[in-house]
């Protein structure tokens, strides 16, 4: 959609009025069927911000309006130029620039209701993406969290079964599956000793419970991602196609937003996870970090040693320029950028 000036008023036109035809036109105020220069058939659109801005957010959206569709049927099955892609279920795409704004102008609505329908979408943007972003910062920490947490009662499992079955890889998954008696076939087929599986009845119902407990952690961990990986893809495209999305979420919970990550310094980006680093580096002299969480991208950590400072720099400049496209210009950046 296109913002033009016609006759003082301020129009949103999709690609309107080709001169032969029969053609759908559609602008901020409603949507025109047109055969040539005579109007067919038209809606237009409530005389309220609310219901302006609801028509503009699905355009945006590139939804088919219900209006559009039935306008559209008015074409008696001609042939149909449209100026959208969005539209080309039904007719043919055509894109020109638009030519006389006269077809569609005399219908317009005040301009100030126009005015009022963008303070409206600016809100439900910025709610919208405060909210998204509230929620992937909480699910990446809940992330770190769960590893955490995962670590420690791994060790303990492991540690405790390893001393009823010295050399046992797998024993953690026999604990939680099997029963007493498969338990001990599982162990003779890795030729273990099972007569120094001796645990007491309750010690052996706390290790079932903990492993059970170890899956259960598992399965959460797994679910976390996906939910994580479909909120950043939703508010952060670019960024994710550079670095990927669970990355994606350690920068943005690291900038405490998807907005704070957009007006970083690429030096800041760099160290995103190295504070502690940093600080020991202040304080005491330590050797400054040369990286943080992008250490955990390909392009840095299989460079050699001594090249992660300089293409951790060159990925965070990357991902500064990303995030600026996703949270300020909402723009999606071309192939080329994405090449390392």
């Amino acid at each position: 959609m296109d913002i033009k000036i016609f006759q003082g008023q301020s129009l949103i036109i999709a690609r309107p009025c080709h001169a032969v035809a029969t053609k759908l036109i559609t602008t901020w105020f409603g949507t025109f069927l047109f055969k040539e220069e005579e109007l067919v058939d038209k809606h237009i659109v409530d005389k309220s911000p609310g219901a302006i801005a609801a028509w503009i957010s699905n355009i945006r959206k590139g939804k088919i309006l219900d209006e559009e569709k039935r306008v559209s049927k008015k074409a008696g099955g001609e042939p149909l130029i449209v100026f959208e892609n969005r539209q080309e279920r039904l007719g043919a795409y055509l894109s020109v620039d638009p030519c006389d704004y006269s077809l569609v102008a005399q219908y317009s609505l005040d301009p100030s209701l126009l005015q009022e329908a963008h303070l409206i979408l600016a809100e439900e943007i910025a709610y919208g993406e405060r909210t998204a972003g509230r929620s992937i910062v909480n699910m990446a920490r809940a992330r770190d969290d769960l590893f955490k947490a995962r670590e420690l009662l791994n060790d303990r499992l492991t540690s405790w079964t390893e001393e009823c079955y010295p050399g046992a890889t797998t024993l953690n998954n026999w604990v939680a599956l099997l029963s007493d008696g498969e338990i001990n076939q599982s162990a003779r087929d890795e030729g273990l000793d099972v007569t120094k599986f001796s645990p007491t009845d309750a010690e052996r119902d706390f290790i079932t419970s903990l492993a059970r407990e170890l899956q259960i952690m598992d399965n959460t961990i797994l679910k976390n991602e996906k939910i994580l990986t479909e909120e950043v893809l939703s508010i952060a495209p670019n960024t994710v196609r550079l670095v990927g999305p669970l990355l994606t979420g350690k920068l943005i919970m690291l900038a405490n937003g998807l907005e704070r990550l957009a007006i970083s310094s690429s030096s800041k980006v760099q160290l995103l996870g190295a504070e502690k680093a940093l600080f020991r580096h202040k304080k005491r002299g330590a050797k400054p970090p040369k990286h943080g969480v992008l250490l955990q991208h390909p392009y840095v950590h299989g460079a050699n040693a001594k090249d992660r400072g300089k293409r951790a720099r060159m990925l965070a400049n990357k991902i500064v320029i990303a995030a600026r496209a996703d949270a300020l210009t909402k723009s999606r950046l071309d192939d080329d950028f994405f090449k390392m």
